[in-house]
């Protein structure tokens, strides 16, 4: 775990290098002469107070670079939740967020991202309860509800594995007493 002091060790030298710099420029305008340059610049008896167990550190503003960034990476994980990539999107938000944690923006396009997921959700319930009482259908040989609640379930998600494979096993089982009469009645078969 990093030492708590070191950003008061950063603000102290950062203090030191402004007031040096801050002289020096004082200095070649004539303010100061060698007597008071060395009376001000020597080191002083200042305590730093220690940090105290409870001290956080509050984010600062986003710079103008930052807050380009973080538009970026809003804009990318947009862009992977329209395709649907749910993991790139949030690898994006996850990246805009340690850039800019106070950013709004991030706070709403994660808000959007739990929706679209949500909402696939909701869609892939949708298309299992149809397969599933498709299935059912194909079971008691209803054939008629089983093709019309496939065809329902392939306007939702066509590509849907589970959709594929319950319309074939539609297929088969509407051929299957064809097949069957069909090698019955083939040579050679008594």
């Amino acid at each position: 775990m990093a030492d708590s002091g070191a950003p008061y060790a950063i603000i102290a030298g950062l203090a030191v290098a402004v007031a040096g710099a801050g002289l020096y420029i004082a200095h070649q305008h004539g303010a100061f002469d060698a007597r008071t340059i060395a009376a001000v610049t020597a080191p002083s008896a200042v305590p730093v107070p220690a940090p105290s167990s409870s001290a956080t550190l509050t984010p600062t503003p986003a710079t103008t670079a930052e807050v380009n960034q973080v538009q970026r990476l809003i804009a990318d994980a947009r862009r992977a939740i329209t395709r649907g990539d749910f993991a790139a999107a949030g690898r994006a938000l996850d990246q805009a967020d340690s850039v800019d944690p106070l950013s709004a923006e991030v706070t709403t396009a994660r808000q959007d991202l739990r929706h679209a997921q949500q909402q696939v959700q909701r869609v892939e319930r949708g298309v299992d309860t149809l397969v599933d009482r498709a299935r059912a259908a194909i079971a008691r040989r209803d054939y008629a509800a089983a093709d019309r609640l496939l065809d329902q379930a392939e306007t939702i998600d066509a590509r849907d594995r589970d959709v594929q494979q319950a319309r074939a096993e539609l297929d088969n089982a509407q051929h299957a007493p064809e097949r069957g009469r069909d090698d019955r009645n083939a040579p050679g078969r008594r």
